[in-house]
């Protein structure tokens, strides 16, 4: 399952690119790098995420970015398995920052591992009107929802919570 918001485009071969990787890591979440584009559609800058040794490096990369409300990976460049869905759900009530609850459920409630694609396949647009920027005053208090919300459940689950 691959998801594109709707200011964001694929390049072309995305999906072909990372099914070829997905093959070799079965039962894994993809994710790639970005071209970052005007509201024009002009590349301006790349964004590429580092490839991390393991699982445990990621999950730590991505409370550390949830914590300085930076996340790095783009949800228009992810391919989720479908039977990560038997454990994973997005909540019908979440509006904002869907993608972020679902990625730090993910690898800190279930263990959902993930690989990185080394290339540029999506296209994210940075403009005034993205919906990112309307709503800014409300990120970070979502987000600091959001980190309560799932370290509540890792410790009414009986899990470690490191840093």
């Amino acid at each position: 399952v691959a998801f594109c918001s709707s200011d964001d485009t694929w390049e072309p071969g995305f999906l072909e690119t990372m099914l070829k990787h997905a093959k070799k890591y079965i039962g894994k979440v993809g994710y790639c790098g970005a071209n970052l584009i005007t509201g024009a559609g002009e590349v301006f800058a790349e964004s590429r995420p580092k490839r991390f040794e393991n699982n445990q490096d990621f999950a730590k990369a991505v409370w550390d970015a949830a914590r300085n409300y930076k996340m790095f990976v783009n949800f228009s460049g992810i391919l989720i398995p479908k039977e990560i869905f038997s454990k994973v759900r997005f909540k019908p009530e979440t509006r904002l920052g869907e993608d972020y609850e679902f990625l730090l459920e993910s690898i800190s409630l279930f263990g959902v591992e993930y690989f990185y694609v080394d290339e540029l396949l999506v296209r994210y647009r940075v403009h005034g009107s993205m919906t990112t920027q309307l709503r800014m005053s409300l990120i970070k208090s979502n987000d600091e929802k959001i980190m309560r919300q799932v370290r509540e459940i890792m410790l009414d689950q009986g899990m470690k919570i490191r840093g």
